[in-house]
């Protein structure tokens, strides 16, 4: 009898008032100019983009 193993999903919900580092991926504070994880400078379309993706303006 063969075994189903279930999938793990990731979950990439990010939670209201935090941002994703483009860089290193930390989920961290909405509004940074750096990451206080890796150091990086957060580009201006990241810093209130919940999924941290460029948008088009």
């Amino acid at each position: 009898m063969a075994s189903k193993k279930k999938k793990k999903v990731k979950n990439s919900k990010i939670p209201s008032g935090k941002i994703k580092c483009p860089d290193c991926e930390k989920i961290i504070e909405e509004g940074l100019t750096f990451c206080p994880e890796c150091g990086n400078r957060i580009p201006p379309w990241a810093k209130f983009n919940p999924d941290s993706t460029p948008g088009i303006l």
